[in-house]
């Protein structure tokens, strides 16, 4: 979905033929120097169902604005002073905008932006993607990958207002033009970051949980294979990258490879590369909300009637943890597991006491029973529900 496509060799054919191959041979140069990894993540252990584990997709709380900013920092402090190279570039592209201030271009981590396509004034880089983060709950580690993988911006010496304007690839389809209406930095960051909450929710998505037929190149002769996606941050990654790597990509590390396609290995190596890598679920020891947040999550994703979420994930009682969503609700427990309830149970489940009733916690999804009635199990009984009779209690 979201290719990276190369202004720059478009932009220098206008020129003349010395200056042309002069100022690409410099760009050039400058690019390999800003993304040239030493030693990349090994991509043995690369799994086209598992790139990314929903925990570290949706652990929003991962970085603070200061560390944001200071890691923005440490991958490129805005050393380029190449006033003549600045000119030449302005004097040669008059529709392209670099900025350069105060005798160096003026990079990702030093940039303010407005909204639109303002530059210059308005919000740290850090500051806009550490908001977004808080605000739909995705990882910031993953926008700051995402934001490297689609237009190498967070190692960009000498970005332009080109590069912002399509900062995550938002919009881009691989098969045309970008879209005008999702320009501007800011813009771009909380797209995608929508994007991937609102199918780590359980929203909608082109490639939901299970076996899907994926593509290895957006030309469909160059193959692909079935894929058997086994969480909901991969298939949020594949709805807005809907590629994966063949051997040959897989084997070129952050190269190319004939028919290959790259933005969803370089999201695991560059994530691998720079944030310690990929974890398991099954294997890391984490806290009773961080796997709560994991269960609930794959639950909604199956319960389609709960609709939009409505609030982060709450503390309910006996170490117990639930999310609110516009239809109903998924409440979670270490014994219990996570289930949803609504409708008719929760109504009367609600006016009992929820979790804190006699009933307890549930244990079951909604069944059907052969006489047609619709009910649900709990830890203390079960409830009851037709239309005909609305709600009781049957322990």
């Amino acid at each position: 979905m979201m290719r990276r496509i190369n202004y720059r060799a478009i932009w220098f054919r206008s020129l003349a033929v010395f200056t042309a191959v002069f100022l690409f041979t410099v760009l050039v140069n400058i690019k390999k120097q800003d993304d040239v990894n030493v030693e990349a993540a090994s991509l043995a252990k690369f799994d086209a169902g598992y790139i990314i584990s929903n925990y570290q997709m949706g652990r929003y709380n991962s970085m603070t604005e200061a560390e944001i900013q200071k890691f923005l920092t440490s991958k490129n402090s805005c050393s380029n002073k190449d006033e003549a190279l600045y000119k030449s570039l302005s004097a040669n592209n008059p529709t392209i905008k670099w900025h350069f201030e105060k005798g160096h271009f003026v990079c990702l981590s030093e940039e303010l932006f407005g909204d639109g396509e303002v530059i210059g004034k308005g919000e740290t880089a850090a500051h806009i993607i550490w908001q977004a983060a808080q605000d739909y709950k995705i990882n910031p580690q993953v926008l700051i990958v995402l934001l490297q993988k689609e237009t190498g911006l967070i190692t960009d010496k000498i970005p332009n207002n080109f590069d912002y304007r399509k900062a995550t690839g938002y919009g881009c389809p691989d098969t045309a033009p970008c879209s005008e209406k999702y320009y501007g930095f800011k813009n771009q960051i909380r797209k995608a970051a929508a994007l991937f909450a609102e199918v780590l929710n359980g929203g909608w998505t082109n490639y939901p949980l299970g076996k899907n037929y994926i593509q290895y190149n957006p030309s469909a002769s160059c193959g692909g294979s079935v894929v058997n996606i086994k969480n909901l941050a991969t298939s949020a990654l594949y709805r807005y990258t809907p590629y994966q790597p063949n051997a040959g990509a897989l084997a070129a590390g952050y190269g190319t490879a004939t028919c290959g396609a790259y933005g969803n290995r370089n999201f695991y190596l560059y994530f691998e590369d720079w944030f310690g890598g990929i974890l398991d679920e099954t294997s890391k020891a984490m806290t009773p909300k961080d796997n709560a947040d994991i269960k609930i999550r794959e639950r909604a994703s199956v319960t389609s009637v709960l609709g939009k979420t409505m609030g982060d994930i709450t503390e309910a009682s006996r170490n117990g943890y639930y999310r609110a969503y516009t239809n109903g609700y998924v409440y979670w427990t270490e014994k219990t597991g996570a289930w949803s309830v609504s409708g008719g149970i929760l109504s009367l489940w609600n006016s009992l006491g929820k979790d804190k009733s006699i009933l307890g916690y549930p244990l079951s999804s909604e069944k059907t029973n052969t006489r047609g009635e619709t009910y649900q199990e709990f830890e203390n009984g079960k409830i009851y529900w037709t239309a005909k009779k609305g709600a009781w209690v049957e322990s």
